[in-house]
């Protein structure tokens, strides 16, 4: 079985994790939170509200710190693409000029 990773797909794969991590970056729970909280101001569940709103948050930042670093590391896999194809090239025309044409 033969695995062909091409250079330009995991880039293409490198900015769709980028656009992602961007978007949710975005994401912001503040005002529905605070319609929870003003709906029901004096219950008990202000302060659930407000603890799901800081783990949201929390969770979310460690997404897209996680999809940055991944974003990252595909884009260095494209480099090594890139490199080895390079590598596999120079040994195959050394090999060719020591051998010759067949």
């Amino acid at each position: 079985m033969n695995v062909q990773m091409i250079e330009a797909d995991v880039r293409k794969s490198a900015q769709k994790i980028q656009a992602a991590a961007n978007n949710v970056k975005g994401i912001d729970f503040s005002d529905s939170i605070s319609a929870i909280t003003s709906a029901l101001p004096d219950s008990t569940c202000v302060g659930a509200a407000n603890k799901l709103k800081t783990e949201l948050k929390t969770n979310l930042d460690a997404w897209v710190k996680s999809a940055n670093s991944h974003h990252e590391l595909t884009n260095n896999a494209a480099d090594h693409i890139v490199a080895a194809d390079e590598t596999s090239q120079r040994t195959g025309n050394k090999i060719n000029q020591q051998v010759g044409p067949r």
